[in-house]
C-alpha cells in the first residue's frame, strides 16, 4: 500500500471512529464515514466496500495495538502473561471506549450469529 493509500485508510478509520462516537454501529453507513472523512466516494470504496469491512479493519487495529503494548513489555509478559495481556487490553480498549466497546460487541454478535 502506498503512503497516500495508507494515509487515506487511516483517515477513513478515524472518520469511522468519529461516526461510532455518536451513532450505533448498526446505523453506521459508508455515506456517514465518507462525509466525516472528506475522502471521495470512489477512493473510499477502494478501501472499504461495506461498513462491516470498516469494522473488521477497526478490530484488526485494536488487536495490533494490544500486541504492540505486549511487545513493549516482554519481561512482564513472560512472568505474568494473563495479567499483562489484561492490562494491555484495558489500556487500548479504554483509550477510545465508545467506539471500541461497539467494535468488540459487534464482533461477539457476529461470531455468535455464524
Amino acid at each position: 500500500m502506498s503512503s497516500d493509500a495508507k494515509r487515506t485508510h487511516a483517515v477513513l478509520l478515524k472518520a469511522a471512529r468519529q461516526v461510532l462516537g455518536s451513532a450505533s454501529i448498526n446505523n453506521m453507513t459508508m455515506h456517514a464515514i465518507i462525509d466525516a472523512s472528506g475522502v471521495s466516494k470512489a477512493q473510499s470504496y477502494r478501501h472499504f466496500r461495506t461498513p462491516s469491512d470498516v469494522v473488521a479493519a477497526l478490530a484488526a487495529e485494536l488487536l495490533r495495538d494490544i500486541n504492540e503494548e505486549l511487545a513493549a513489555r516482554p519481561e512482564e509478559f513472560e512472568k505474568a502473561p494473563a495479567a499483562t495481556y489484561a492490562r494491555a487490553a484495558v489500556k487500548v480498549l479504554t483509550s477510545d471506549s465508545v467506539p471500541n466497546r461497539q467494535i468488540i460487541l459487534y464482533g461477539r454478535v457476529q461470531s455468535e450469529d455464524g
